[in-house]
């Protein structure tokens, strides 16, 4: 899928150009694109049933720097819930970014997944109360943006976290994602252009000629990316060139 929806440019990622990608030469100073590694934040649907494990290691965002996120007081995952500014500034003090072979966090009961060779996931398991001030504690300290936008509602929590991003980040550090065997493309494409069009003018997106950024579309449901990621499952390799091909049109690598 190629095309423009009033003003939001729409790609499939399997059209995207398959750049250079090394995964068992990750090291602290190259990922796996070979660029400098990066500090990234990928923001998500709580309610998704996906493997988050399939979503970062798979698609190979954790290949190109430590990835940071938060999860939801629904999740099962190990460590303490997030209550207090306190807390969470503790938490991410405790946060890792060295290369290495890792675990991906069992952020479902039943998930078994072969271990990884890239960067760590770092996660914060937040109350309600708090997730507003986890996040924007935790995006001050990135430099990257991933935004899956699967949804086929309007997520006030996403509506937050985009007006943020759309008038503290420059548009070329944030890539936002759709899995098109799941999400409403047309309510998607309307709340990122309203979401666009509402941002303030001391925003540092507001050029004359600044356009967001494009939507960039997967498919989960068909036999070749299932295929794909179940083998990632059983070898810790990024199968889905999702993330090298993505970073790649959006020039971070």
């Amino acid at each position: 899928m190629t095309g423009s929806r009033t003003g939001l440019e729409v790609f499939d990622y399997t059209q995207l150009p398959d750049p250079a990608w090394n995964q068992q030469g990750v090291t602290d100073s190259s990922n796996a694109a070979g660029s400098v590694p990066f500090s990234l934040m990928y923001l998500w649907i709580f309610e998704r049933p996906d493997s988050m494990c399939t979503q970062l290691v798979a698609h190979g965002w954790a290949c190109l720097g430590p990835v940071h996120l938060l999860v939801s007081p629904e999740a099962r995952v190990d460590g303490a819930v997030m209550r207090s500014r306190q807390d969470i500034e503790q938490a991410i003090e405790g946060f890792s970014y060295n290369s290495g072979r890792f675990n991906c966090p069992q952020f479902i009961d039943y998930e078994k997944h072969h271990s990884y060779l890239g960067y760590p996931i770092n996660y914060l398991w937040c109350q309600g109360s708090v997730w507003q001030e986890a996040f924007l504690l935790t995006a001050e300290r990135c430099s990257r943006y991933v935004v899956d936008l699967t949804t086929d509602e309007r997520p006030s929590g996403l509506l937050f976290e985009l007006e943020y991003l759309f008038n503290q980040v420059a548009v070329e550090n944030i890539i936002l994602l759709l899995d098109t065997s799941r999400a409403d493309l047309d309510i998607v494409c309307d709340f990122v252009l309203e979401a666009w069009d509402a941002r303030d003018k001391q925003s540092l997106n507001n050029g004359a000629d600044q356009v967001p950024p494009a939507l960039i579309t997967y498919k989960t449901y068909s036999l070749g990316y299932l295929a794909q990621a179940t083998r990632s499952q059983w070898t810790g390799k990024s199968t889905v060139p999702l993330a090298q091909r993505a970073a790649h049109y959006a020039k971070w690598v």
